[in-house]
């Protein structure tokens, strides 16, 4: 079985690399291989928090996925994971992209890290998550975000809906 999974890695890798090189952009390719979940964490964390992206592909065409697998670098790492699902088959650019926004940090570093991405959408749009007690400035919530991806490029708007969360 290892050798199996290993020549599968080894085929899934040859074609990344591939894929990178012809985007002649200077890109990393680290892969690696761990054998139980235990090792997971500790192999991940230290390789994840010096790249720009971790990328999590399906281990050998299964979708079931060791739980740290996604926990660690989420949790763990500072950087932002790009999961890939198991039924992609090619990579196309981004038409449409909603990006959640409550004024949080994490939703602050979420727009940042996808700037890359969202330049390749043909539409970006807003959504804002507000908590169940109105402020007064919740009419304005998500216009600095707008104006930040529009600072970058980015032709953003802010959605007309609004998702209410209950108060925790």
């Amino acid at each position: 079985m290892l050798d199996t999974a290993k020549q599968a890695g080894d085929i899934i890798e040859a074609t990344v690399f591939e894929r990178l090189t012809r985007l002649q952009h200077p890109s990393n390719l680290r892969p690696f291989d761990v054998i139980g979940d235990g090792e997971i964490s500790d192999t991940i964390l230290p390789l994840a928090r010096a790249v720009d992206v971790f990328v999590a592909l399906p281990r050998n065409g299964r979708s079931n996925e060791p739980q740290g697998l996604i926990d660690s670098p989420l949790f763990g790492t500072g950087r932002h994971l790009f999961l890939v699902p198991d039924d992609q088959r090619a990579m196309v650019p981004f038409e449409n992209v909603v990006a959640a926004w409550n004024g949080s940090r994490e939703s602050a570093r979420a727009i940042s890290e996808s700037l890359p991405y969202l330049r390749q959408a043909s539409k970006v749009g807003i959504l804002v998550i507000e908590i169940e007690s109105k402020t007064q400035a919740d009419p304005l919530k998500g216009d600095d975000a707008v104006l930040q991806l529009r600072h970058h490029g980015i032709n953003a708007v802010k959605s007309p809906k609004k998702t209410r969360l209950p108060k925790r």
